[in-house]
C-alpha cells in the first residue's frame, strides 16, 4: 500500500523505529507545535503536521504540560495577547537554541540552519524596511557569531550575509514585494539545503528525518495563499 500522505509516513516511522529515533521526530515536530500557539491565539487554523491537535495544544497550554518549560516561561513573561504576538519570534528563537543543545546529527544541523536563515532574513527585511537592526535583535545573544556579524553592519545600507547565505539574499530581493513568491522561493531554498545535509547513498535515521522534513516543507508550501505567506514572513521580525 503506497504512502501518500504525511500522516501515513509518520505512522510508518513510529511503527518501524526505536524510541530514541521517535524522539527525534517528536523534537522536529515540536517546532510546529510551538508555532501553532500563535494561530491558536488568533483563532486561526493550526498546522496539522505537529505532534498535538488543536485540542491537545489547548490543554497543554492550560495545564502547562507536554511542552517545554521555556514555552510557559515566555507566555508568563508576556501578559497580554498583543505582547505575546509581538514577541513571538523570541519564543521561536528559544526553541532552536534550547533544542539544539541536546540534538545530534541531522536534527542538530537542521535546527542550526533554521535559526541562521531566519536571522539572515530578519536582517535583510529590517534593512529593506528601514528598521533598527539592533532593536530587532534585542533578545538575541550579541556574542553569537551570526548575531555579531549582523550587528557589525547595523549602519550599512544593505546587509551582506556570510557566503553560505548569499543565495538567500538573492532570492529575497528577487521576490521583494511579493510575499507568496518570496515564501515559495524560501521553501524551495530550504528544501534543497535539507537535501544537501545528508548522504543520500546511505540508509540512516538522519536520511529518513531529512526526507520527512522535505515532505513537511512541500505540504506546507502547497497549502499557502498570499495572505498566509505574508503572515509567516511577518513573524520573522521581533518587534
Amino acid at each position: 500500500m503506497p504512502l501518500d500522505s504525511f500522516s501515513d509516513l509518520i505512522e510508518a516511522f513510529y511503527m518501524n523505529t526505536s524510541k530514541k529515533d521517535q524522539q527525534q521526530l517528536t523534537s522536529l515536530r515540536l517546532f510546529i507545535d510551538i508555532s501553532n500557539i500563535r494561530p491558536l491565539f488568533l483563532a486561526e487554523e493550526i498546522d496539522r503536521q505537529g505532534n498535538l491537535s488543536e485540542k491537545d495544544l489547548e490543554e497543554a497550554l492550560l495545564h502547562q504540560m507536554i511542552l517545554p518549560q521555556y514555552v510557559f516561561d515566555f507566555l508568563e513573561s508576556h501578559k497580554t495577547l498583543d505582547e505575546k504576538l509581538k514577541y513571538f519570534p523570541v519564543l521561536l528563537a528559544q526553541f532552536f537554541l534550547k533544542e539544539a543543545e541536546h540534538a545530534t546529527g541531522f536534527l542538530r544541523a537542521f535546527f542550526q540552519f533554521e535559526r541562521e536563515w531566519r536571522l539572515v532574513l530578519l536582517a535583510l527585511r529590517a534593512k529593506s524596511m528601514h528598521r533598527d537592526v539592533v532593536q530587532e535583535l534585542q533578545f538575541e545573544d550579541p556574542l553569537d557569531p551570526l548575531v555579531l556579524h549582523i550587528l557589525m553592519q547595523k549602519d550599512a545600507a544593505v546587509y551582506e550575509p556570510p557566503e553560505e547565505y548569499k543565495a538567500l539574499k538573492e532570492l529575497f530581493f528577487a521576490h521583494l514585494g511579493d510575499p507568496l513568491m518570496q515564501y515559495n522561493a524560501l521553501a524551495e531554498y530550504r528544501f534543497m539545503h535539507v537535501r544537501e545535509m545528508v548522504d543520500e547513498s546511505a540508509f540512516s535515521v538522519d536520511r529518513i528525518l531529512a526526507y520527512l522534513t522535505q515532505v513537511m516543507l512541500l505540504e506546507h508550501k502547497n497549502r499557502l495563499d498570499t495572505m498566509r505567506g505574508k503572515m509567516i514572513l511577518d513573524t520573522f521580525k521581533t518587534s
